[in-house]
């Protein structure tokens, strides 16, 4: 094995192989583990995932050894059929209709699968980017309102729009329920001043009358 192997040393190679087995034995996704493990030597995921996979290929006796102990391999990619692709997205859109984010509606149709729940993800992410025309397609086949679709958008923005002319007029209201209550209460301390007043002149013309 030579001395240092792409920036790192062997040491550091042994550490990330060692790291990614135990964590593979508690069910970590390699995903989830290269995230960990950047964090813990100061590496950014991408980095580590990348040497993790330049790893897989090198021809070097003792690092396949220590691998192969591990049981550490490059899992296989199994793309996605254009009929699995279709179910994927109408099984999304259905569980998003029902109010439920992008990720809980993976979520939900994976039933908790880690491995199910990350392709799809990856999948869909893939479809946002490359293929939005696609999702827009099927949402409108099945009739429901996609975040990407002008007329969603305009609903969305008429919602919003309604709420703050409601909160306006809330407020609004507010204020003058606010301003009527404090008309009502001055207006009952005048009354009362007046009657005061008022008992106040008639004891004076009493006493007036008296005196003549």
């Amino acid at each position: 094995m030579p001395e240092k192997i792409n920036g790192y040393f062997l040491k550091e190679v042994k550490e990330l192989i060692a790291f990614l087995k135990e964590g593979k034995k508690s069910g970590k996704t390699l995903s989830t583990l290269f995230l960990q493990y950047g964090k813990k030597v100061g590496r950014a995921a991408g980095s580590v995932r990348n040497y993790y996979y330049k790893l897989l290929k090198i021809e070097d006796k003792e690092v396949q050894a220590l691998l192969k102990e591990s049981a550490l391999y490059a899992e296989e990619i199994i793309p996605f059929t254009e009929q699995e692709v279709d179910e994927m997205l109408f099984a999304i859109l259905q569980e998003k209709e029902k109010g439920f984010s992008i990720r809980r509606a993976i979520l939900n149709i994976t039933e908790g699968d880690n491995k199910m729940m990350l392709r799809y993800q990856n999948k869909y992410r893939n479809l946002l980017r490359y293929e939005p025309e696609r999702i827009a397609k099927m949402a409108k086949e099945m009739g429901v309102l996609w975040k990407e679709d002008k007329e969603y958008r305009q609903k969305q923005m008429h919602r919003r729009l309604n709420e703050e002319i409601v909160t306006m007029y809330s407020k609004i209201a507010e204020g003058f329920q606010t301003e009527n209550e404090r008309l009502k209460k001055t207006l009952l301390q005048l009354e009362t001043e007046n009657a005061k007043l008022k008992r106040q002149t008639n004891a004076v013309n009493n006493l007036d009358k008296m005196a003549k």
